[in-house]
């Protein structure tokens, strides 16, 4: 992906050194969908640390976590095997 998106750069900056005309044409929806790119991405990072709290939250009032249920899963799936 990375070399894919370096690639894409070196063709940017060859189009912008020998056909200025196409690549002003291509350049605004370019803009445009790295803004929702970004604004996704913001989303994403508040979203994460929502969870990540909502989840510290939940463990303190509950003490509830995930290897707990991991073990219980394993001791009642154990249990039904043997």
């Amino acid at each position: 992906m990375k070399t894919l998106i370096n690639f894409g750069i070196i063709g940017l900056i060859l189009m912008y050194i020998f056909d200025q005309e196409t690549y002003l044409n291509l350049e605004a929806p370019v803009v445009h969908v790295i803004h929702f790119l970004l604004i996704g991405y913001v989303v994403w990072i508040l979203l994460s640390d929502l969870f990540k709290g909502l989840r510290r939250q939940l463990t303190e009032k509950f003490g509830f976590t995930l290897k707990r249920i991991k073990r219980k899963f394993s001791k009642v799936k154990h249990q039904v095997l043997h």
